[in-house]
């Protein structure tokens, strides 16, 4: 399943994607975070965080529990769209529900600040980084 919502959202093609489960899902399929991950990145790259925050709610309505990739999703998806407090929120909530943020992470939220020219608040996460052990890739 997650092979095929790729290539439609690879190919920016995120909402056949999104019919493609749901029309799986109404004939019994369970989905899983992989699934819903694949959609959510897929919203990142079409800069529509809306759409990406409400995959995040129709994962829960599922029964699907998220996991740290779903977070750094959400968080790409928001830094894509300059929404950085709405990152930030969404880092919250990462470590809210137990995931600890790593390299790639702290690096999406860091590079969302420098390219806002909000160069303190990058400073401050990348400390925040180094004191958490991971260190930011570029």
């Amino acid at each position: 399943m997650n092979s095929m919502l790729e290539v439609f959202t690879r190919a920016r093609k995120t909402e056949i994607a999104e019919k493609i489960l749901e029309s799986e899902m109404r004939k019994g399929f369970q989905p899983s975070a992989q699934n819903f991950n694949v959609l959510i990145y897929g919203r990142a790259a079409s800069r529509t965080p809306a759409k990406a925050e409400l995959l995040f709610e129709q994962m829960a309505a599922a029964g699907v529990e998220p996991d740290a990739v779903t977070y750094s999703a959400m968080i790409k998806a928001m830094v894509k769209s300059d929404r950085l407090s709405r990152a930030l929120y969404w880092l919250v909530a990462m470590t809210s529900a137990g995931f600890t943020p790593n390299e790639y992470t702290y690096g999406l939220l860091i590079k969302g600040f420098i390219a806002a020219n909000q160069m303190d608040d990058a400073s401050r996460l990348y400390h925040i980084a180094r004191a958490n052990r991971a260190f930011p890739t570029d």
